[in-house]
Formats: structure tokens, C-alpha cells, sequence
């Protein structure tokens, strides 16, 4: 009987699809150039990992963020944390350079891709949550 991922592992799985397609249209790409580059075994497995048919493991996120190019936190935030997978990644995650990106879970290039205009509404947006934060600092731990 097949296990069903849970809500995180799902939004892990989503989180690694958008990266994939990203590196798969910069870099003429396939799951089996990546099975091969990353060390995946088959291109089954990578679209298992793709489509949320097995969940990520810590190995797996490892593989594809030196594959993709990117930091674990960007495949999947908690396993990056549980594991702490930024120091298994030497120089790929580019921690000797500037990272000005604070937001784990939501790939630059997401917003990157947005329009001058939805970025001025997320700004006016965030703007306000860090004004009520400012005001009540306790707000981060109520429910």
C-alpha cells in the first residue's frame, strides 16, 4: 500500500517541480540528463521525486540542489533545517558571497518573474506586516 506524502512533502515535491523546469529550460534538460548528472540511478526515480510519488530525503535534496543550483532551502525548508544541509554543500551555496534574499521558502526566481507591479503590492503588503510586527512584537507567537 503507497504511503501518502503529507502536506509538506507535497509542497517540497512542488517546490523541486518549478526549480527542475527552470533548470530544464536553461539548461536543455531532461530526468535522465539529471538521473545521470545527479546521481539518481533512473529517470523513474527523478520522476518520482518530480511528481511527489516518493518523498525527498535529505540525500535526495542534496543531489538536486547541486544539480539545480540552488540552496536545499529552496527544495525543501525543513529538511534543510532538520539536516542542516548548507554546510554539506561547500561553495554551492554560495555562502562566501552576498545572499540577499531572506525568504527560504520562496525561490528568488519566482519573484523574479513577477511583473513591476505585483512586486509594488507584495512591497506595500510586506510593508504593513512588518509595521504590525513593529507594534506588537509579540504577534509572531499568537495563533
Amino acid at each position: 500500500m503507497k504511503k501518502e506524502l503529507s502536506q509538506q512533502q507535497q509542497d517540497d515535491a512542488a517546490r523541486l517541480r518549478l526549480l527542475f523546469d527552470a533548470w530544464k529550460e536553461a539548461h536543455g534538460g531532461s530526468q535522465a540528463k539529471a538521473a545521470a548528472a545527479g546521481g539518481f540511478g533512473s529517470q523513474g526515480t527523478v520522476w518520482q521525486y518530480l511528481n511527489g510519488r516518493i518523498a525527498l530525503n535529505a540525500s535526495a535534496v542534496l543531489k538536486f540542489a547541486k544539480l539545480l543550483q540552488c540552496s536545499p532551502w529552496e527544495i525543501s525548508p525543513s529538511i534543510a533545517a532538520e539536516y542542516d544541509l548548507t554546510k554539506e554543500l561547500g561553495g554551492v551555496n554560495r555562502e562566501d558571497e552576498p545572499n540577499d534574499w531572506p525568504f527560504f521558502s520562496i525561490p528568488r526566481s519566482r519573484f523574479d518573474a513577477l511583473t513591476d507591479r505585483q512586486k509594488g503590492l507584495i512591497e506595500g503588503r510586506l510593508a504593513a506586516i512588518l509595521d504590525e510586527i513593529e507594534k506588537d512584537p509579540g504577534i509572531s507567537a499568537k495563533k
